[in-house]
């Protein structure tokens, strides 16, 4: 009962137009699909470049910035102490502007200002000290006036920093000693030394319990009214590599 279905096959069997139309169509738009494609690809590829292109400028601009870019605001950033209250960084020139505005009962309408003034200049007198050609020149312009909680003897508790000027070492220890010299005929002073750095205590006769305290490490100054203050002083100097060895 198995019918058998013929099938004809013709060897010259060509295609007709309408199906090489068709064919060629078909062609085009896979060709242009595949144009496309690639144009996509590309237009991808270039954006994920420029993206990372971009994305490592902003690294590179970032470690540049806040690396290898970074500098201190002062010189004296790195040598105050954490105990510090209040820092002011100043030029000398305005040092004495801003001492009468930090310390009470140093206005300068005020009867001890004026007293203060006075006793000054009649020590630079004495030690033979010219201020604006001498002792100026010698010293970098910028400060350091550093405020500390205060202690059981001073209500205010205070330190100068100040820089050599290092084109004028020798000039500047000539002006030091001079200076000294000058304390020694007003003033006792007793010498001490703080991890091989002399620290000299200064006080008036009548005031043997209220000392003033100076020092210089290498080309800093520094100036207080309580020896442990200088003494964090000295030692953020010498923690931080900022000390040489100037043993005087």
């Amino acid at each position: 009962m198995n019918e058998k279905i013929p099938i004809k096959i013709t060897p010259e069997a060509k295609a007709n137009h309408q199906d090489i139309k068709k064919a060629l169509n078909l062609n085009k738009v896979i060709s242009e699909a595949k144009a496309h494609a690639v144009g996509s690809a590309k237009k991808a590829s270039f954006w994920k470049t420029l993206t990372v292109i971009l994305f490592l400028f902003s690294i590179v601009l970032i470690i540049k910035t806040f690396w290898l870019d970074q500098k201190p605001f002062s010189d004296y950033q790195n040598i105050i102490p954490s105990q510090t209250q209040a820092v002011f960084f100043i030029k000398i020139s305005e040092l004495g502007q801003l001492v009468p505005s930090v310390i009470p009962g140093l206005e300068q309408n005020s009867d001890f200002y004026k007293w203060l003034k006075q006793k000054i200049s009649q020590f630079m007198a004495d030690s033979d000290v010219d201020v604006q050609k001498e002792l100026l020149p010698t010293l970098e312009e910028e400060t350091a006036f550093l405020v500390f909680p205060e202690n059981g003897s001073n209500k205010l508790v205070w330190a100068a920093i100040g820089q050599i000027n290092l084109n004028q070492t020798v000039a500047s220890q000539k002006v030091i000693s001079k200076l000294e010299e000058g304390l020694k005929k007003n003033f006792g002073i007793n010498q001490l030394f703080y991890r091989q750095v002399k620290i000299n205590t200064v006080y008036a006769f009548n005031k043997i319990d209220k000392p003033y305290y100076y020092s210089q490490v290498d080309n800093y100054l520094i100036v207080g009214n309580d020896l442990g203050v200088l003494e964090k002083i000295i030692d953020e100097i010498i923690g931080n590599g900022n000390f040489i060895g100037n043993f005087r």
